[in-house]
């Protein structure tokens, strides 16, 4: 627990212990944990297309704190796509696991650079998020209040047509046209017929047939 509980230095440079708050370290993991949010990015995406509100985003921060402070970890947001607190988690982890001298002031305000260090909050100060709450209740399970949301990279993947049915498909494609007959390629022959051409150059629709023709066998 010692290395939980945070160290403040006063006027006479010397430090202070301050007493391990209420709630915290109820599950104690062993380990130095920080918990990150590395797209808080998409919190502009969550309210254009999901209506998410400043409630919702403050109704997850309240939770997260709440298990932060139980399980005696950081908590930190940062945005990798718009380089937000990346060069603070980094030196928050090295000063957490490396113990390497970090002055950062806490952040509970802006909602897309939340900062808790590690021994800061309390229950105090996480109450002061849910004194607000109007559409949420404290009582509730999180996932009654706040829905799954559905997996957008399930829109992004496509599947590819298998090689040999493609070209299979293309092939049948160029035949029905040698078939058909293609109005460019007989115009062309017509055209050197008038100027007294003595030799034609084959369409380019047989050297594309004979073209996938190899690479089906």
């Amino acid at each position: 627990k010692q290395w939980y509980q945070r160290r403040v230095r006063g006027e006479d440079e010397d430090e202070v212990i301050l007493p391990i708050p209420e709630g915290a370290l109820v599950s104690i993991l062993g380990i130095p944990v920080v918990v990150v949010l590395s797209k808080v990015d998409s919190m502009s995406i969550l309210q254009k297309e999901n209506d998410f509100s400043e409630e919702h985003f403050e109704y997850i921060q309240w939770h997260l704190r709440k298990a932060c402070l139980a399980w005696g970890a950081g908590l930190l947001y940062c945005s990798p796509r718009e380089n937000s607190n990346t060069k603070l988690l980094l030196d928050y982890m090295s000063h957490v696991f490396y113990g390497l001298k970090l002055k950062v002031e806490p952040q509970v305000v802006d909602r897309d650079a939340i900062f808790v260090p590690v021994g800061w909050d309390s229950p105090s100060k996480i109450g002061l998020l849910s004194d607000g709450f109007v559409q949420f209740s404290q009582s509730k399970p999180f996932a009654e209040q706040i829905a799954p949301l559905p997996d957008i990279r399930q829109k992004r993947v496509m599947k590819g047509e298998d090689d040999q049915l493609f070209l299979t498909r293309m092939q049948a494609v160029l035949v029905d046209k040698q078939k058909s007959g293609s109005p460019a390629t007989t115009h062309k022959v017509l055209e050197g017929e008038a100027k007294g051409a003595t030799k034609t150059p084959p369409p380019a629709d047989g050297v594309l047939a004979n073209f996938f023709n190899s690479l089906l066998t």
